[in-house]
This record gives structure tokens, sequence and C-alpha cells, in this order.
């Protein structure tokens, strides 16, 4: 294939804007993590239910330090996480709070939580779990904040928090919401609707799938569709039909996703749903 002058100049600048941006929102989101801390500024924020993406972040969010949290940054490049409105409606909803000193015990090493005991003369063998229960049935949380400084404190669910989790599954992406209308239609072979929505989600996103490709005009092409019947149309010698249209509605997914590798974890959580 001959790549004239042209196409070269025009990839170059491509990949150019793209590292501009990509710059740009790394320093969004690191200065967006830094500058906010909910012991001192809390926003006032929605209550509205939770999206499948915002129950991914709250899962994500656990254990982080509340003063240096690790945050990937595809949650500022794929899903526009705003961290401190978000994490303030966590707060605001009674999923998430600040970890207590019996919490913060998860976070030591046996090695810490040994020395401890041994400060306050208490039996220090045994597995970690033995001691964190030994620590919390024998040291009064005063007792304890002496061996903590302000800056071991963690993100951590409430009891509303867990049970809002607890169904939460693996997945794709974390855009369940968005998986989930596009297999009602691909269930029913609407390949179209169900690509126009992806499309449409890739044009929400600061750093977009692909090179060169417009999401917002994009289309899927007859080519396209055909294999996708072709698919459907196969025979795997499956006895469950909810099964088979399951296993072959999510390799279409998938492949419209540009993921097909997690065809699996796909299934699982559809055929866990199910079940």
């Amino acid at each position: 294939m001959n790549v004239s002058y042209n196409d070269t100049t025009n990839l170059y600048e491509l990949e150019k804007q793209a590292r501009e941006k990509s710059d740009a929102l790394y320093d969004i989101h690191t200065n967006s993590i830094n500058k906010f801390n909910p012991q001192n500024n809390i926003l006032e924020t929605d209550t509205k239910p939770l999206t499948s993406i915002e129950k991914s972040f709250l899962k994500y969010i656990i254990g982080e330090n509340i003063y240096e949290p690790y945050i990937a940054t595809y949650w500022t490049y794929e899903y526009n996480i705003n961290y401190s409105y978000l994490i303030s409606k966590f707060f605001n909803m009674d999923y998430l709070k600040i970890s207590n000193y019996i919490e913060d015990l998860t976070k030591l090493t046996v090695s810490e939580l040994k020395e401890i005991l041994k400060s306050n003369n208490i039996k220090s063998t045994g597995k970690k779990a033995e001691l964190i229960e030994r620590i919390e049935k024998e040291i009064s949380c005063k007792d304890l904040s002496n061996f903590f400084n302000s800056s071991n404190k963690y993100y951590a669910l409430t009891d509303k928090g867990k049970e809002l989790l607890k169904d939460v599954r693996k997945s794709v992406t974390k855009n369940t919401d968005l998986e989930d209308q596009c297999l009602e239609l691909i269930y029913i072979d609407k390949y179209e609707e169900a690509y126009d929505l992806i499309c449409k989600y890739e044009s929400s996103k600061n750093i977009q799938r692909g090179i060169n490709i417009n999401w917002e005009n994009h289309k899927i092409t007859p080519m396209k569709i055909e294999s996708y019947k072709a698919i459907k149309e196969l025979d795997i010698n499956l006895k469950d039909t909810l099964l088979d249209n399951i296993i072959k509605s999510s390799y279409i997914l998938c492949d419209m996703l540009g993921n097909n590798s997690k065809t699996s974890i796909l299934v699982k959580r559809l055929a866990g749903e199910k079940n």
C-alpha cells in the first residue's frame, strides 16, 4: 500500500491533536482529584438513582485514601466522571463514608497489628483476621486513635452502599445500562438501532475509540449486519434457546464495542442474572 505525503502529514496531525487533548485531560483529571477532600468540602448534589457507571465508580473507590486516591485516567477519558460532585453524591445518599478505626486496621500489615497488641500487653500471635478481632474486642477506639494519623483515612461503604452494590457484576464496560439497552435490540435483530446507541455513547467520550472516526455520523455497514444475521443462525447445539441467544448476542455486542475478548465476561454476567 502506498502512503502519500499528505496521508502521513494528516496522521501526524491527528496523533499530535490526540496527544495534546490527552495531556490536557490528564491535567484536568489530576487537578480534580487533588482538590477534593470529603472532610471539608462535600457539595450539594442531586439524589437521582445511580447509573451503572456511577455504581461501578462507587465500587472502584472503596479503600482508596481520601487524601491521595489512585483513580485511573479512564474514568475521565471514557466516562467523564466529575469526581468531587459524584463522591459528594455518594456521601449525600449515604452510600459512602470515611473509614473508622476498625476499618483502618484492615490496611495495616500483620507486623503493625502485632505492635498495637504488644503495646497494650495483649496476645499478639495469630492470623491477620484474628489480630484485628482481638484489637476490636480489647482496645477502645479512643486508645486505638493514637496509632493512626489523619492521613490514614479511606473511603468505605455504608450498609446502604453494600446493599446497593451486592448485585453489581463485572461486565464488558462500566456502562451496563447501555449494554442492556443494546442487547434488548440485538436479541430481536435490530442491529442498526443497537449500533446507533453505541455510536452516541462513543461520541460522548473525551477520548474516543478509533482513529479519525466521526462517531456522530458513523453507521453500521450492510456487510456487518449480514455477518451478525449469520451468527444468529448458527447451530451451536444448545437446547436452552435463551442461553443460545445470550451467547450469540453477547458476541455481537462485544464486536460492536470493539472488545470481542470480553464476550465470556458478558455471557457470565447475563447467565448469572438469568439464574
